[in-house]
């Protein structure tokens, strides 16, 4: 089937514009048409649209011609072409000439000729379509749009329906019937247009809308796209105009409540941190449970170097050397949220089993703006806020407190001194500062947008720059920013047939953070000040008998991390044919990140001995892949196939460097290690090469059944000789039930949507460090160590710090699940429940060793199982979708239950403290709490082993050593989300918001009341605590001694379950009347408010119940913007 190309607007179907107005000047010798059309655009404003396939049938001419009309010179090229054309307004459409029979024996002798249906599709906004099925409904007849908008198919039936439809638009009919000589078109479709005047021939034109309807927004899958209506994947999709509205400076936060299945537990409050992600739960021993991120299709890889201190398990970005307060950098930091086009979060085997090894965590595509064909339009959008703190929960003034510690004091039959109380023998008690809001103040947010973009059809370009900075709320100086810029180019041939797309994004980020740890927002209300009248440090009146106490030494000790990212693709793609497209996609990641941490003199008491010190750290990490492809389309039947084969080639490189430096001689030359008297460094290299071979096949019949394949064979550097490689694959299938013909019938009519599917498969894992088949040999004590054995005769001694293990092999993961979609009120309503099933084997860990092998362990595969199961379920309904109104909600709640499924030889392993086969992985292990003893007012526990004792630790949990009994599961039990839009006229309001159930530490208990440290201290708590023998009370007894905390928080009795409703964001955005800007050369404008974390509804008692902090307590801050948006 020969396939042409033809039509543009609505326009082309206006009257003949004059086409004499513009002339043309020609000569040539056996030239091309190709050459005489593009001498006619380059000469007018004329535009030829024409098809590769009847060209290739033209002959050369010759012709020489001086300032003729262009039909003239189209009549006299086109003479005895088999071509012909019409010019409609300023359009020349080409297309071949229909044969008519010469006599009606001939038309006798065989079938009469098809009609030919020349079209060109566009979508509302101007945009021509590329790759719209255009089918003759209920037959195997079909053809897709060019990467103009332009299709051709022919028919032989006299009475026949158009059906054109598309991922993410309406899909639309268009009706043909045969009435004499001549045909009759109709369709309700936007801008719809048919002439028919040629006979043999119909020229259609029309537009499509996009969807309203959820079922059909477009996902992206991997290496594809589809619709929810047509996946058979269980995917989380955000849009960017959703990431737009909110105040966030990374795509994570934007992800938060939105995505069933997707749980984000942020470290701490501030923007750069960590943030641990977990799909579905985890999946290994290895405490690392990261997705894999891809980023225009190139994944984004950062190799853990070793070199970071204070390790948190989960991904610390590009800092993989020194000791940030931050805990290392966010990975997604760098991307500006307001270039981020979408979001698709894939979770089982059909959408990640095709990145094999590195897809065990999950996928998470994230697809930037691209460039796309239009005026040049220049955009600026300018934001400010401020930031502070959501709750300050209330804490005992300096009376009360001063009263408790008294009260502990006797408790204890303690004297207190200047040594072990000088809040009550030597400081002011009558002086009341409540430090956290002495530390905690009010930060400040700009951001500042500007894009640029536009084009032609063939070449199009889209520049953007941003710059965002936060101010932190501590009282200090604190801040995140960035510095971005990025940039996409498009261009195709003249004939589509060729296109190439490449794109870049650079980075820079200065991240200055204090740690300021817990402490000093729990200081005594009545403790000095920080300053003495010198303005200098206050030492003296936290100094005791043996050192110095002082707490605020973090203020002069800030962390400095600056990197430079750099990112860059490029995608070639080539038609051979209509059916088989050949494409490749190379891609580039760079950063560096350079960063220190000080302890100067400053910051330490003279009156002990004071020597300076500092941190810096330095990681390069390198990244290429080449991705080429092979795709072959073709309608079968009633059905569409798409084959494609994946090739895959990346290379990861990382570079750390630690370096350690004492004793400098001015705290003003702490910026470079080279002026310490005394330096330590320490150096990582790590390589990651991997290669993979892939093969996916899709077939679709008539809308109803849906069969997806995908295999992969994946190489790893990772694993030794002969263990190297992995194979992997998925099945998928659905079947939309409500196409079928007796469904059709027995369904109410409010029921108009019913899809079952399911899919299973088995994802490889080899998350683990590099190169660890090798024996690893150093000159240090134990690997890591800063201590280092002492040279024998003048050389350097080396021993073996890891033993030689090439055995072992990849992780693998089956993962099932199955999904049953609904859809009523035309889809107004639409509901989806998935339940899940992964199971994880051959678990890659330290495995124990006889010491008399000279190695206390070694790495290898455990036999260990772990099991994630859950349901997702969300609920979408459009309560009102009208032309002036709109108001939609969007609900998602997700369980999981994590378990480890089997663990042979448990009791003999490292880790036999931690697990238990049949629990959670993240469970605890505790003593049971009986309540308080109304004798001594102290905590009492269940002896579970009737030993007479309460123990902890002389075993491995639940054994008969062990008091331990009680099992929790920090995991979440259930989590999810709650999205609300509305729009009235030009007034729109978003919002969202996410809960949680789980349990937390309480915060009542972070310190005993009577310590030397101000809590929480309720009603409850007051009134209903020990304070003589035989009371009968919830509360322990005041006390001084800290140690009577340790077994508590070892017991279920320390942990609360925690509920909480967190309003994430909230925007309310205007946009001025075009009228209003007519005169201005604006051609859009308008402003928002924007709000982040306006409110938590939580019974919990400390800062912030979503806050798992490391090394600082800066809660999630309240967010409040005003932001300009202008359009040119």
């Amino acid at each position: 089937m020969k396939l042409a190309i033809f039509l543009l607007t609505a326009a082309i179907f206006q009257a003949h514009g004059n086409t004499f107005a513009q002339k043309v000047t020609l000569s040539g010798k056996e030239i091309t048409l190709k050459q005489v059309f593009a001498a006619i655009e380059k000469q007018t404003d004329y535009v030829v649209f024409s098809n590769e396939s009847f060209l290739s049938g033209s002959h050369k001419v010759s012709v020489t011609v001086h300032e003729v009309s262009v039909e003239e010179l189209l009549n006299l090229v086109l003479k005895d072409q088999p071509i012909q054309y019409s010019i409609r307004n300023k359009t020349i459409i080409l297309s071949q000439k229909v044969i008519v029979p010469k006599s009606i024996t001939e038309f006798l002798r065989g079938e009469p000729p098809p009609i030919v249906i020349n079209g060109v599709i566009r979508a509302v906004e101007g945009e021509f379509l590329a790759g719209v099925s255009v089918r003759v409904k209920g037959s195997s007849n079909g053809v897709t749009t060019d990467g103009k908008g332009i299709f051709q198919i022919k028919s032989s039936a006299e009475n026949f329906v158009l059906q054109i439809s598309m991922i993410g638009y309406e899909t639309s009919e268009i009706t043909i019937k045969k009435v004499e000589n001549d045909y009759q078109v109709k369709s309700s479709s936007a801008g719809f247009t048919a002439d028919t005047k040629t006979p043999g021939q119909i020229i259609l034109s029309l537009n499509l809308k996009k969807s309203v309807s959820q079922l059909d927004e477009m996902q992206v899958t991997a290496y594809g796209k589809t619709s929810r209506r047509m996946a058979i994947s269980n995917i989380g999709s955000i849009k960017g105009e959703d990431i737009e509205k909110m105040p966030v400076m990374t795509a994570t936060e934007a992800m938060i409540g939105r995505v069933p299945g997707l749980s984000i537990q942020r470290m701490s409050g501030n923007s750069s941190a960590p943030v641990r992600v977990v799909i579905r739960g985890r999946n290994s021993l290895n405490r690392n449970t990261d997705p894999l991120y891809v980023v225009d299709g190139i994944p984004l890889v950062y190799l853990n170097a070793s070199t970071t201190t204070g390790s948190i398990g989960i991904s610390t970005g590009p800092v993989q050397a020194g000791q940030t307060n931050s805990v290392g950098e966010n990975p997604l930091f760098s991307i500006n949220p307001r270039d981020i086009e979408r979001i698709d979060v894939l979770k089982d085997a059909d959408g990640i089993a095709i990145y094999g090894s590195r897809g065990a965590n999950g996928v998470i595509l994230i697809t930037t703006k691209k460039a796309k064909a239009g005026p040049t339009r220049l955009s600026i959008d300018v934001q400010r806020g401020i930031k502070f703190n959501q709750r300050y929960p209330q804490l005992p003034d300096t009376k009360e407190y001063l009263a408790v510690r008294r009260e502990a004091f006797r408790n204890d039959g303690i004297l207190p001194d200047i040594y072990n109380a000088p809040d009550l023998m030597l400081w002011d008690t009558t002086k009341y500062t409540d430090w956290r809001r002495e530390l905690v103040g009010i930060g400040n947010t700009t951001t500042v947008n500007a894009s640029v973009s536009g084009g032609m059809s063939q070449t199009n370009y889209r520049l953007s720059g941003s710059y965002a900075s936060e101010q932190e709320i501590l009282n200090l100086d604190g801040k995140n920013q960035r510095t971005t810029f990025a940039s996409s180019i498009g261009h195709a041939s003249v004939d589509q047939k060729f296109r190439l797309n490449a794109g870049t994004n650079l980075s820079f980020s200065d991240i200055k953070v204090y740690g300021m740890g817990a402490l000093p927002g729990s200081l005594p209300p009545n403790a000095p000040d920080i300053y003495n009248e010198k303005g200098e440090f206050n030492f003296e009146p936290y100094r005791d008998q043996y050192q110095s106490v002082f707490p605020f030494s973090p203020l002069k000790r800030p962390s400095v991390s600056k990197t430079t990212i750099f990112a860059a693709n490029i995608a070639l793609q080539y038609e051979v044919t209509k059916e088989l497209i050949v494409s490749t996609t190379i891609g580039y990641n760079y950063s560096n990140n350079e960063n220190n941490t000080i302890v100067p003199a400053a910051s330490l008491d003279p009156a002990f001995r004071v020597v300076s010190s500092a941190n810096y750290g330095s990681t390069v990490n390198k990244g290429w892949q080449v991705e080429p492809q092979l795709q072959y389309k073709k309608l079968i039947g009633k059905g569409d196939l798409s084959v494609q084969v994946i090739g895959n080639l990346n290379n990861v490189v990382t570079n750390s460097r630690l370096t350690f430096a004492q004793m400098f001689p001015n705290d003003a030359l702490m910026k470079s290690a080279t002026n310490a008297r005394l330096v330590m460094s320490q150096d990582a290299f790590k390589q990651y090469r991997y290669i993979s071979g892939s093969a996916l096949i899709n077939y679709s019949w008539d809308g109803k059944y849906i069969i997806k394949l995908s295999g992969r064979r994946d190489g790893s550097s990772r694993f030794g000789p002969g263990k190297q490689f992995g194979n992997f694959g998925s099945l998928g299938l659905g079947w939309n039930i409500s196409e079928e013909k007796w469904m059709k019938r027995i369904m109410p009519s409010w029921f108009n949507y019913l899809k079952l599917s399911g899919n299973t498969g088995i994802v490889g894992g080899d998350v683990y460090s590099d190169y660890e088949y090798l024996s690893h040999w150093g000159n240090s004590f134990l690997s890591g160590s800063s201590y280092l054995l002492p040279n024998y005769n003048g050389t350097m001694a080396f021993h073996v710090q890891r033993p030689l293990n090439q055995d072992y092999r990849w992780e693998g993961s089956r993962r099932s699940d199955i999904m049953l979609s609904m859809g009523f009120l035309k889809d107004k309503i639409t509901f989806t429940i998935n339940a899940y099933k992964n199971l994880s084997k051959n678990k890659i860990t330290n495995l124990d060793q006889p010491l008399y092998t000279g190695f206390a362990q070694v790495l290898g595969n455990s036999l260990a199982a772990v099991q994630n199961k859950g349901v997702e379920i969300t609920l979408g309904v459009k309560l009102v979708n009208k032309e002036d109104w709109h108001v939609s909600l969007d609900f998602n709640v997700s369980t999981n239950k994590n378990t480890l499924a089997d663990y042979p030889g448990l009791e003999s392993s490292p880790d036999k403290g931690l697990y238990k086969v049949g629990a959670s992985m993240d469970a605890r292990y505790l003593l049971k709490y009986t309540g308080i003893d109304p004798l001594t007012g102290s905590f009492t526990f269940e002896d579970a082993n009737k030993d007479g004792r309460v123990t902890t630790g002389q075993g491995f949990p639940l054994s008969a050593l062990d008091d331990r009994r009680i099992l929790i599961d920090m995991n979440d039990k259930y989590y999810g989300g709650l999205v609300v839009n509305a729009g009235y006229k030009r007034i729109s309001l978003s919002t969202n918001f996410s809960f949680t159930n789980k349990y937390r530490p309480n915060p009542l208990f972070q310190g005993l009341p009577g310590e030397q440290i101000n809590f929480i201290l309720p009603e409850e708590v007051k009134n209903n605590h020990w304070q003589k023998p035989g009371d009968i009370v919830k509360f322990p007894r005041y006390t001084t001694r800290v140690t009577e905390l340790g077994p508590f928080q070892n017991s279920d009795g320390y942990y609360v379950k925690v509920k909480y409703l967190r309003m994430v964001s909230l925007n309310l955005a205007y946009s001025l009347p075009e009228k209003w800007l007519s005169k201005t050369g604006i051609k859009s404008a308008g402003f928002a408010i924007g709000t982040g974390n306006i409110f938590t509804l939580s019974s919990f008692k400390g800062f912030d119940p979503d806050v798992d902090g490391v090394t600082n307590t800066i809660p999630i801050s309240r967010v409040i913007t005003t932001s300009l948006r202008l359009s040119f």
